[in-house]
C-alpha cells in the first residue's frame, strides 16, 4: 500500500460522499414532510394556492431525490469496481506469499497439441 493510499484512508471520507449519502436522505425527507402538509392543506382548502405550491415544491424534492440516488448509486458502482480489483490482488498475495505473482499452466502456444505445459506469470 502506498503512502498516498494510506494518506486518503487516513483522512476519511470526503465531502463528495458525505453529500452523497445525505443529499438523497435530506431531499426525501423533505419532498415527504412537504407533499404531506400540502395534501392536507389542499383537502381541508381547496381553493388555497399555498397548498398547490407547497405540492409542487415536494414532487420537485422527490425528483432530486431519484437523481441523487443514481448519482450515488453511479458513485458505489465504480468504487466497488475500483477497490474489487485491489481487493482480488490482496487475496492473492495472501494465498500466495512467496512469489510476485502466481503461475498459470497453460498450454504451449507453438505446441497446441502437446501434452507438456507452459508456466506464464499473469
Amino acid at each position: 500500500m502506498s503512502t498516498d493510499e494510506r494518506r486518503a484512508e487516513a483522512s476519511g471520507p470526503g465531502a463528495l460522499a458525505v453529500v452523497a449519502v445525505l443529499a438523497p436522505v435530506l431531499s426525501g425527507t423533505l419532498a415527504a414532510i412537504l407533499l404531506l402538509i400540502g395534501l392536507v392543506l389542499k383537502t381541508l382548502t381547496p381553493e388555497l394556492a399555498f397548498a398547490q405550491t407547497l405540492l409542487t415544491t415536494g414532487w420537485v424534492f422527490g425528483a432530486v431525490t431519484a437523481v441523487t440516488i443514481l448519482f450515488a448509486a453511479t458513485g458505489l458502482l465504480f468504487t466497488a469496481v475500483r477497490n474489487g480489483s485491489r481487493a482480488s490482488r490482496e487475496q492473492e498475495e495472501r494465498e500466495n506469499p512467496g512469489g510476485n505473482g502466481s503461475l498459470r499452466q497453460q498450454g504451449c502456444p507453438s505446441d497446441s497439441g502437446s501434452r507438456f505445459l507452459c508456466c506464464r506469470r499473469p
